[in-house]
């Protein structure tokens, strides 16, 4: 009748962990079945489970549901830490541990089989107590293993030597088995729910960064202008604005931030801020960079620079200011011939104040009816096919093609040019594309470029 109740309660016990490996996705609540169910199946004393953490659930950015609740608990062993425990202390634990040179702990991660001491204080593994109590008689180690490998630890003791029988530790394998399936689970799920937020963060962040870039932009009578942004991912580090400065002038500045993603879109909306407060207060190219950069010098870190194109445009006379720190030079189409107008200077946050300063140089240019400037970040050079670059060439051509298309027209174009390159791949970096065409005079409006 005893071996009939067992059996029965052995088969409840399994058939409630299958159900909770489909059902419970709360790591704590995992943690407390299975070492609950251990000691009613096999009349343990006392048992507890240690789990190995992976990389992420280590990491000091780790949030998944998993990853917190480890590091709530102490430090067990060599990349091992217990996670639940029942009728044991940790002092327990660690003496247990402790006691010999090479522990239960180091022969089951390294035999990765399942582990029976018949008698605690005899053991070789256990060496010799130092006076106090050894709390176990007998003690049965079960690895969990998973395809990457043993995940974890099951435990269990009972006080008399000789308490584990074959039956005991077949059954204690099989929870093994299907708490190694359930704490997968757990995991995989918990990781969905971290991405499920990640992709929503994102795309608010995505979201934000858009707004920040020009949502319309002004037409005068002179001139059209229009622009595209395209981060690489959800967002990027490509910058570009236009302000109205007064004195019928506009100020046009498009950048790039080293690198890409999070850290580049920070940087990204500081530019932008700092262009907003001085663009207004200072009446050239060159004077603004110093300025922009003084403003930015305590923000980089060592593997960070921004590079900048900034030009005024006299909007009345077509008398263009432009200075660049470490920027793509400006594509000039004059007449259907294509010139870069490349001043000098380096990146920010590549050089001290002095060092900056001395690289910055302006240049002025006078446009013509018909002239075209094209403002653009390396995404639009260095798109790729196969290991072969668009390039500046390539760019140059594709607007001396365009002599009567309007800005709009030009940029659709260029995009166009860069898209058939690629075979329309996914961009590898952001990529911004301003375009401004000198028309004559006409009526000023603005238009939506979001």
């Amino acid at each position: 009748a005893d071996a009939f109740e067992r059996k029965t309660s052995e088969l409840s016990s399994l058939h409630n962990l299958s159900k909770l490996v489909t059902q419970a996705f709360d790591f704590n609540e995992l943690v407390d079945t299975v070492t609950s169910m251990t000691l009613q199946v096999c009349e343990a004393k006392a048992c507890w489970l240690e789990i190995i953490p992976t990389s992420e659930e280590t990491g000091a950015d780790a949030g998944t549901a998993v990853g917190v609740a480890l590091r709530s608990y102490q430090q067990a062993g060599s990349n091992v830490r217990i996670v639940g425990m029942k009728n044991i202390t940790r002092e327990e634990i660690a003496a247990l541990m402790s006691m010999g040179k090479r522990s239960v702990r180091d022969a089951v991660m390294e035999e990765q089989r399942p582990i029976v001491i018949d008698n605690v204080r005899k053991d070789v593994l256990f060496g010799k107590s130092e006076g106090g109590r050894i709390p176990a008689g007998s003690l049965v180690v079960v690895p969990l293993v998973a395809h990457t490998g043993i995940i974890g630890i099951l435990y269990a003791t009972k006080e008399t030597e000789f308490g584990f029988f074959k039956e005991d530790v077949d059954v204690i394998s099989a929870f093994a088995d299907q708490a190694t399936i359930a704490i997968e689970n757990s995991r995989l799920f918990s990781k969905s729910l971290e991405r499920e937020r990640l992709i929503r963060e994102m795309m608010l962040a995505q979201e934000m960064q858009r707004k920040l870039l020009p949502q319309t932009l002004p037409q005068f009578p002179a001139m059209e202008l229009d622009a595209a942004s395209t981060p690489a991912f959800e967002v990027g580090g490509d910058y570009y604005d236009v302000a109205e400065l007064g004195g019928h002038r506009l100020g046009i500045i498009v950048g790039d931030v080293s690198g890409k993603g999070v850290s580049a879109a920070f940087y990204m909306s500081e530019v932008k801020g700092i262009f907003q407060a001085l663009s207004r207060m200072y009446t050239s190219p060159k004077e603004f960079m110093l300025k922009a950069n003084e403003a930015l010098a305590g923000s980089f870190d060592r593997r960070s620079f921004i590079s900048l194109i900034y030009a005024i445009v006299d909007v009345n006379t077509g008398q263009v200011q432009v200075a660049r720190a470490g920027h793509c030079p400006l594509l000039l189409v004059s007449q259907r011939q294509g010139r870069y107008i490349r001043p000098t200077g380096i990146g920010m946050g590549l050089g001290d104040g002095i060092v900056f300063a001395s690289s910055i140089e302006e240049e002025r240019i006078h446009l013509r009816e018909g002239d075209v400037c094209v403002f653009y970040t390396d995404g639009v050079t260095e798109a790729r096919r196969a290991d072969d670059e668009f390039g500046y060439d390539r760019l140059m051509q594709a607007v001396v093609d365009s002599p009567h298309r309007s800005a709009p027209e030009i940029k659709q174009h260029v995009l166009n040019t860069i898209e058939s390159f690629t075979d329309e791949e996914a961009s590898h970096d952001d990529l911004t594309l301003v375009v401004l065409k000198w028309r004559g005079h006409g009526t000023a409006h603005k238009v939506d470029v979001s």
